[in-house]
């Protein structure tokens, strides 16, 4: 530069505010992110001494220079890629020293070339709709040194509203979906495969994230296909209809919903990138051949819904029994899963769903679990309630065969439908010739309240969490607790469970399991006993005792003492069992 040329620093100021005034409504400051880098020399040579994000390109360093760098002879290099509407773009520069504006390689303005500095320099370059990489090239030789670098449209930049013919996209530099959006663009489809890089210059290669936005507006039933690696999620409007929001290779997972007529939905994707390879696959298909109350199916060739399904079709409904076949000729008799999946109109209400299985078999509504019971089993029964609001609502039924025989069975009623049928009430019948009623399940802190007779019947309104003592009703408002050793009880299952296991704590022996999959969490050793919690596939938990046959583990996770299967989760701490205490 021509050092003998200074600018006194009001009148700087004033430059540069009369030129920010000056570009119009939109500029370049308005939510664009850049990617800097900062180099100790005047060529941008070499590894940058340090790079950052900037969210304006408007600075006056004054005699001074960016944090870390010299005062003359520096350099920096500033690039984003943003969303243009189509049109023609005015860029405006203001520099001392020098500094060159590109857009996507095509060069707007070089005061290198024109050796122009401390002039407000612009020029035009019409563009398409789109994202556009636009890069400024600055050098500061000896003296001030500032830089302002905008650009203005006769209409709005701002990113246009989800259609239902575009994808309004977001990419972030982080796994959350936070802060603000590295790109902003519009897609005409929601598939990629970017292997290990990345979707655009200004996103990093991993530990980013992503989400789509589009409109669906004709009636009708739909089915929601996507295949990630990594996290996904889908909702409809806020409805969360996939949550699979954890690494993984590539898993393919399914939901349907409903478009009423003459209404308007909005689908939302929501995808992260942790490391590794990165793609997502998503597929929406109108299921014109489903009509309502009919169930559309997937079978896979294994037991975890993984991978392509190998047969899809439409069934009346989830129950079946294959007996020791299998549902197709494409499906193996054993070791095969199936999703089946509809989206039908249901009345206001409570909603009891029931299934029966050999082997495991999961119930969702509207992306809400109901019943989970994914494991062996030889056609065991479980229930779940749920309060569903009029309107069209999307069940999932997941379900999987190790071997044997294989069948489903499976029913809805409208609890309000079903009040004709007796309620189920559970008896306690006292065996003992004399059994004392206390106020708390424990003989240590539980005083005696009463006592009761054999042959005696109570209604029973509880339970602790092991079912070894229950809650009776001993009318006139009063209620006690009994011993589960010296009661019978009838209807068992109907009883909610009203306090904890009171037995002392066991300290922890110093041993960890962790999950191979999802892995209930039980209140006894037994797979009918009650449901906990779910451990997740990699969660660890504490071992606290096991049972006789080592067959269980007692385990202490997230505050929960329980059960889980020992053929459910890996020993990572090498247990010796001299060392595990039985508890029964």
């Amino acid at each position: 530069m021509n050092w003998q040329r200074r600018i006194p620093a009001v009148v700087l100021t004033a430059i540069l505010t009369l030129t920010l005034l000056g570009l119009g409504t939109v500029s370049a400051q308005s939510g664009t992110v850049w990617q800097a880098s900062y180099f100790d020399n005047a060529n941008r040579q070499g590894t940058p001494v340090y790079t950052t994000t900037v969210n304006t390109l408007n600075f006056n360093w004054g005699e001074g220079a960016p944090s870390g760098l010299p005062a003359d002879n520096f350099s920096a290099i500033w690039t984003t890629d943003t969303y243009f509407n189509v049109g023609t773009y005015t860029f405006t520069l203001l520099a001392d020293d020098y500094a060159r504006i590109t857009v996507d390689n095509t060069t707007v303005i070089d005061t290198f070339a024109s050796g122009r500095l401390d002039d407000q320099v612009t020029a035009e370059i019409s563009l398409t709709a789109g994202v556009h990489n636009v890069r400024v090239d600055y050098q500061e030789l000896v003296g001030p040194a500032f830089i302002s670098v905008d650009w203005t449209y006769a209409d709005p930049v701002g990113l246009p509203q989800p259609s239902v013919d575009r994808w309004v996209a977001e990419y972030y530099n982080n796994t959350s979906l936070t802060g603000p959006a590295v790109v902003n663009t519009i897609e005409n489809q929601v598939s990629a495969n970017w292997g290990a890089g990345s979707p655009y210059a200004a996103v990093s290669a991993d530990n980013f994230s992503a989400s789509w936005r589009q409109q669906v507006a004709t009636a009708g039933n739909y089915r929601v296909q996507v295949q990630a690696d990594d996290g996904v999620r889908v909702y409809i409007d806020n409805t969360l209809i996939i949550n699979e929001w954890h690494t993984a290779t590539g898993q393919t997972y399914e939901a349907t919903f409903n478009v009423d007529p003459g209404a308007t939905r909005l689908l939302t994707i929501e995808y992260f990138e942790q490391g590794g390879l990165a793609a997502i696959d998503f597929d929406l298909s109108q299921l014109n051949d489903v009509e309502d109350g009919n169930w559309s199916v997937q079978f896979f060739d294994n037991t975890t819904l993984s991978g392509s399904p190998v047969l899809t079709t439409t069934v009346a409904s989830p129950t079946n029994n294959w007996g020791s076949g299998s549902p197709a000729p494409e499906v193996p008799a054993n070791n095969f899963s199936a999703r089946f999946s509809t989206t039908t109109y249901l009345d206001a209400g409570t909603h009891r769903f029931q299934v029966q299985a050999d082997d495991g078999i999961r119930v969702t509504v509207d992306g809400f679990l109901v019943i989970d019971e994914y494991h062996g089993s030889s056609g065991l029964v479980y229930q779940g309630d749920i309060a569903l609001d009029a309107g069209f609502h999307n069940i999932v039924v997941e379900y999987y065969e190790a071997g044997g025989l294989a069948f489903i069975n499976y029913s809805r009623i409208l609890l309000d439908e079903a009040s004709s049928a007796d309620p189920v009430v559970a008896v306690a019948t006292i065996t003992a010739p004399r059994l004392n009623v206390r106020n708390a399940p424990s003989t240590q802190t539980g005083d005696v309240i009463r006592r009761v007779s054999a042959g005696e019947a109570y209604g029973v309104v509880g339970r602790t969490n092991d079912s070894t003592w229950w809650q009776i009703d001993l009318g006139d408002g009063v209620t006690g607790w009994v011993f589960g050793r010296f009661v019978s009880i009838d209807n068992a299952d109907a009883v909610p469970v009203t306090a904890d296991d009171v037995r002392p704590d066991l300290p922890s022996t110093g041993y960890i399991v962790s999950a191979q999959t999802n892995v209930n969490v039980r209140s006894q050793p037994a797979r009918g006993s009650a449901l906990l919690a779910v451990m997740n596939p990699g969660d660890t938990a504490s071992i606290l005792a096991r049972n006789v046959t080592t067959t269980w583990w007692l385990v202490q996770y997230e505050g929960i003492t329980g059960w889980v299967a020992a053929g459910l989760v890996d020993d990572i701490s090498g247990i010796d069992l001299n060392q595990v205490p039985i508890r029964s």
